[in-house]
């Protein structure tokens, strides 16, 4: 019985060699693709989920009001830590961490780069699961200097030596002690340190009174609770949201701020970022309904094709049931055949996905994986999806033509009628619209993208590199920029806080005319003279800074047009701007009466996707190691030169400091990293418009090709009786071609609500064109007009007497 029923399904599938191909080709290219997007919808989702107490794991984020405007930040103060464990009893811990000393490591007389170094309290081992090899997770950070390494860092500085015990010179200049060995963080982590530093260090550089770690209004480290089981965060969170009233209100009123602290829960903090409407998992929502789309599509097709299939095999069944066949072996042999091209239709998508999986994962820029063992739930979902499909698409003729009568069968009657046409139309034009959607959605994403690359920065990025001196104290700027900028091809070299792109601390200035009670948030640089006209920015009024006019450069400052027209100033040059001293204590502020020289015309300090806002630009050579120090040195050299000047920067560093590592990027390439997320984003969109209407137009030469088979008599005597070949093409693809115009006109208006929901999230965004759409229209009506001829002309140009002769 069951070699009768595969030999009679083979036989099908040969008989009928393009429907069942076109079937198989559709439906497995719709699998292959929803099971790449479910596999990067998986990777996302994965982020942080292998903590073990993840569920109650929180970061303690603020959320501030000032002068009307809402800021959201994900850090902390250094004293909020010991605050939620003294005052909140639902707490079991709380830990702080903080940036590094830096990513250079020597030992004994070789130099190592750790890409991520991060202060921490003893108790991070407590919170997450970053299980130990070698040392105990109560003490390994105890101890002011002391260190925990990865073991992949671990191999890389002491290969098969036992490092605890050993010690490590940080960048910083002191001597660390290798405590312990952590097992490698899983790269599904939004915290990925490959060294942890003990937090007390912090304390035994400045004191215990150093305003980073004991005032409340310095938010520069990241504080992560855990709570105790049972306990509701949200009712928490409203009790820790008033903890800066309670130790800080002097010190927000005067600055004109509210702050309320929240608990972002651990598996949002890259999902839901604070402050955003869209993130990650907003995007985890469209991929999702990309793949389901095109799953959609793909099954309809491969439906529409196996029923469409079956109505050329009604005498077929109706001598079967002459013979003496039930309708039960009927059902089966038409389920039989549909589950059958669908499980060879998954296998052909299992081979799709494992040939194509390296380069969607190069352009998602994840390490994607397709493994059964990964997930257990893959196999039994692929299997039940396969079955489904198979059910659906056999249903019809399994259920309909096993019902009928063996005298109509014979007679090649079926009671398709209206319903059958009416539903077979609405599949139609639901593929077409979600095709012609995603054209237009499509188009959109890469029109932003064109548009956030062509705005106007402000600075000039290209033949610029960057160095990264650190934090070393015992590492001069002033020499290291000289130095580096006497290499042949270097047209000059100046030093700063920060570039472009990474934007830099907030703080609270007070401009000429505001109360002390109406601080105004400035992004603030600290820069040489040379940093200005190396960057290629233009000075609107006023001049630059001068190293001629001494330490008086100290007590001057420069703004952008931003801030000028925020404080109201028509004549900025020689206002003056009140700032924080940042070597003053946390217990009393002093002030520092600043005055401004000059104003920079705007540029994108931060994304260009983002407003503008005020830049405090100060000149300060001797900043605090641990606030705005010159810790990058900015080279500009001649186009044609990389190799040559990268070689002779080399070696100028190495003749004044051997022992640190020469660390460079280009600032374009940089810079243009924020580029990756929309582009990563446009390249999914665009690969999945493609398999969308691919599909879609597989589908529709399947359906014309039934069709041109069915009408073949029709079309013989429409030519007999004189019909022209256009004529003809126009008989077949008539219906088609409505159908699918009707599509782009229910296409149009949800691509645009979605593209304007979409855009919405950028300050900076292009504008929605009629012209778009229009294409998206005109793409779609035309492959599908291409798609319908190919069938239709050779029908319309086959020889009327052999049409007529045709069963």
């Amino acid at each position: 019985m069951i070699r009768h029923f595969f030999k009679l399904a083979f036989r099908q599938i040969r008989k009928n060699k393009l429907y069942n191909s076109v079937n198989i080709i559709g439906l497995s290219i719709g699998l292959a693709g929803c099971i790449m997007i479910f596999s990067y919808v998986r990777s996302e989702l994965s982020i942080d989920n292998y903590h073990d107490k993840g569920d109650r794991i929180f970061r303690v984020c603020a959320r501030f009001e000032d002068n009307g405007k809402e800021l959201w930040w994900g850090s902390s103060n250094g004293v909020t830590a010991d605050a939620l464990k003294s005052d909140f009893p639902e707490v079991e811990y709380a830990v702080r961490l903080g940036r590094g000393p830096g990513s250079s490591i020597a030992y004994e007389s070789e130099k190592f780069r750790i890409s991520r170094i991060s202060y921490a309290d003893p108790s991070v081992f407590n919170v997450f699961t970053w299980p130990l090899i070698t040392g105990n997770i109560e003490t390994v950070l105890a101890d002011p200097h002391s260190i925990v390494i990865s073991e992949d860092a671990a191999t890389r500085v002491f290969d098969s030596q036992d490092p605890v015990g050993k010690v490590l010179k940080l960048a910083d200049g002191a001597d660390y002690t290798v405590t312990g060995i952590m097992e490698n963080i899983p790269s599904n982590s939004h915290l990925r340190p490959e060294a942890l530093c003990s937090f007390s260090t912090l304390y035994t550089s400045d004191g215990p009174a150093s305003s980073q770690l004991t005032d409340w209004m310095s938010f520069n480290f990241r504080t992560y609770a855990l709570l105790r089981n049972g306990v509701d965060y949200k009712s928490l969170t409203a009790k820790v949201s008033n903890l800066t009233d309670k130790y800080a209100r002097e010190k927000m009123d005067a600055s004109g701020l509210k702050c309320e602290l929240f608990l972002h829960p651990l598996r949002d903090i890259y999902l839901r970022p604070i402050g955003q409407n869209t993130g990650p998992l907003f995007y985890v929502y469209i991929f999702t309904g990309l793949a389901l789309i095109i799953l959609v599509i793909a099954c309809v097709n491969f439906a529409n094709i196996v029923t469409a299939n079956s109505m050329s095999r009604v005498r077929e069944v109706g001598m079967r049931k002459v013979l003496g066949a039930g309708r039960r072996k009927i059902m089966i042999q038409f389920l039989g055949e549909a589950m059958l091209l669908c499980t060879i239709a998954l296998l052909v998508a299992l081979v799709l996905v494992e040939l194509t999986l390296p380069h969607v994962s190069a352009i998602t820029g994840e390490q994607l994986s397709f493994s059964a063992v990964e997930t257990f739930w893959t196999v039994p979902a692929m299997v039940g999806l396969t079955l489904f499909i198979g059910f659906i698409a056999g249903s019809y003729p399994a259920f309909f033509l096993s019902s009928s009568t063996p005298t109509n069968l014979m007679k090649g009657q079926t009671r398709t009628g209206r319903p059958r046409t009416l539903v077979r139309n609405a599949m139609i034009i639901g593929q077409f619209t979600a095709s012609c959607a995603l054209i237009v959605l499509s188009g959109i994403v890469g029109q932003q993208l064109t548009h956030l690359k062509d705005v106007d920065t402000g600075f000039d990025k290209e033949n610029v590199l960057v160095v990264q001196i650190g934090r070393n104290p015992s590492v001069s700027p002033q020499i290291v920029r000289n130095t580096l900028a006497n290499v042949p091809g270097v047209v000059g070299a100046a030093a700063s806080s920060s570039i472009p792109g990474w934007g830099g601390p907030t703080n609270g200035k007070i401009p000429e005319g505001y109360p002390r009670n109406q601080e105004q948030r400035m992004l603030e640089l600290n820069v040489d003279e040379n940093y200005i006209p190396i960057m290629g920015m233009e000075i609107v009024r006023g001049r630059n800074f001068s190293s001629e006019s001494g330490a008086s450069e100290r007590n001057a400052v420069i703004i952008n047009e931003t801030a000028a027209k925020q404080f109201g100033w028509d004549d900025p040059i020689g206002k003056t701007i009140m700032s924080i001293d940042p070597e003053s204590s946390s217990e009393e502020y002093e002030w520092l009466l600043k005055t401004v020289i000059g104003v920079v015309k705007d540029f994108s300090q931060r994304s260009v996707a983002t407003n503008i806002e005020p830049v405090y630009i100060g000149n300060d050579l001797d900043y605090p190691p641990y606030y705005n120090k010159l810790s990058l040195i900015t080279v500009r050299f001649e186009p044609d030169q990389v190799e040559s000047v990268v070689a002779g920067l080399e070696t100028n560093w190495k003749s004044i400091i051997p022992d640190e590592p020469f660390n460079y990027f280009f600032l374009d390439e940089n810079f243009d990293w924020q580029f990756g997320s929309i582009e990563r984003t446009k390249d999914i969109f665009s690969y999945a418009t493609i398999l969308a209407i691919g599909i879609a137009c597989l589908g529709l030469f399947g359906l014309v090709s039934f069709l041109v088979e069915q009408r073949t008599k029709e079309i013989g005597i429409r030519k007999v009786l004189g019909s022209s070949v256009p004529r003809v093409i126009w008989l077949v693809a008539r219906n088609f071609i409505i159908l699918v115009a009707i599509a782009n006109a229910l296409a149009w208006p949800a691509a645009y609500l979605l593209a304007k929901g979409w855009l919405e999230e950028y300050a900076v965004r292009t504008q929605i064109g009629l012209e778009l759409f229009f294409l998206a229209g005109v793409i779609t009506l035309v492959l599908a007009g291409a798609t319908i001829c190919v069938r239709a002309v050779n029908a319309a140009r086959a020889n009327p007497v052999d049409a007529l002769k045709h069963e």
